[in-house]
């Protein structure tokens, strides 16, 4: 039975007699199999849909659309049912930036057959050498006040010099934006910002061992910094000396941004940042027991960037780096970075 659904003010479903039914639970949804084509209309908050299962489903399409039409936090996530796919994913985010996505069962998982969006996948990461290996972005992503940065990172070689997976920085002694490193004389994971007079060097208690992945989160709330390494607090409110400024130097992944050194050798799989101070919940979402999901999934409304290294359809191929925030701030490979297929 085809099914129209439309939402309230409050996030209640509305669905016209005879047109199918929904289940509510906060603003989460999962759909019978008796919804049939179901079209949705969200308006005002984050919603996850849950998948009939496709076997129960057959050939059926489901549309869903945003009812908000600019970006805003207030992104869909649509998963499937259990061990089911979406083009062989494990979820596709329906935002507000594009508007629509429509799905078909083939009795086995889901596909897009409408929309320009793309199943999160974790098929691949990047792989540097940490000798010359780089992704150079430029000058963009410059984050102050209050923010959150996020990679997954597995360093295969935690010696010599400090080694940078995600940073903004001008040079050796100049400004730093943001850098998110490890300090290879105590192998911990470390933090380094600088306004261009005195800077601020924070390390961690976590420390990083070889051949092995971790989810690293920084969040500023003003000068308050807080660092989680696999959803726990590592460095718990620690008072920064100097706020954060922004500053003219590169976004670098691999290395310390504008600055030649600090080269990281290993891989990366994502990286994402928010013009907002992420919660510890927000961060138990995104490690997710140590499987990465959509950064989009939280706080898609302040989301900076989004760097998937080779997630999605042009996973494992060519030499690009892509954006899938709004900014759209691409980036090709430098001196051999490659992809790699070892993922968490």
């Amino acid at each position: 039975m085809p099914g129209w659904i439309l939402k309230d003010s409050s996030l209640s479903p509305q669905p016209t007699a005879g047109k199918g039914t929904s289940s509510q639970s906060g603003v989460s949804y999962t759909y019978s199999t008796a919804d049939g084509n179901v079209i949705l209309c969200t308006n005002t908050a984050e919603q996850t849909i849950t998948l009939p299962t496709a076997a129960s489903v057959a050939n059926t399409v489901v549309t869903f659309c945003d009812g908000n039409g600019g970006w805003s936090d207030n992104a869909t996530i649509i998963i499937p049912n259990g061990s089911e796919t979406i083009d062989g994913g494990s979820s596709l985010v329906c935002d507000t930036n594009k508007g629509q996505a429509s799905l078909v069962s083939n009795g086995t998982a889901w596909f897009v057959t409408a929309g320009d969006y793309s199943a999160y996948t974790k098929a691949s990461s990047l792989t540097f050498d940490g000798v010359d290996d780089y992704v150079d972005l430029g000058d963009v992503n410059s984050l102050t006040g209050n923010f959150s940065v996020s990679a997954w990172v597995r360093p295969t070689s935690v010696t010599g010099a400090y080694q940078t997976a995600v940073g903004k920085r001008v040079s050796a002694a100049g400004a730093c934006n943001y850098e998110l490193a490890v300090d290879t004389t105590s192998a911990k994971f470390s933090w380094y910002s600088h306004n261009g007079s005195s800077g601020d060097y924070v390390e961690s208690s976590q420390v990083l061992a070889n051949d092995t992945w971790y989810h690293l989160v920084v969040t500023l709330a003003g000068t308050t910094l807080d660092m989680y390494a696999n959803g726990s607090n590592v460095k718990s409110a620690h008072t920064l000396s100097n706020a954060v400024v922004a500053n003219a130097g590169s976004l670098g992944f691999g290395r310390a941004g504008s600055y030649v050194g600090e080269y990281f050798p290993g891989q990366i799989l994502q990286v994402a940042t928010w013009e907002s101070t992420l919660t510890s919940g927000n961060v138990t979402t995104l490690y997710n027991s140590g499987v990465p999901v959509d950064p989009k999934r939280v706080s898609s409304g302040t989301l900076t960037g989004a760097w998937m290294m080779g997630d999605g359809p042009e996973s494992g191929k060519g030499a690009t780096v892509y954006d899938v925030s709004v900014n759209d701030n691409n980036a090709d490979f430098k001196n051999g970075t490659a992809f790699s297929t070892t993922v968490p």
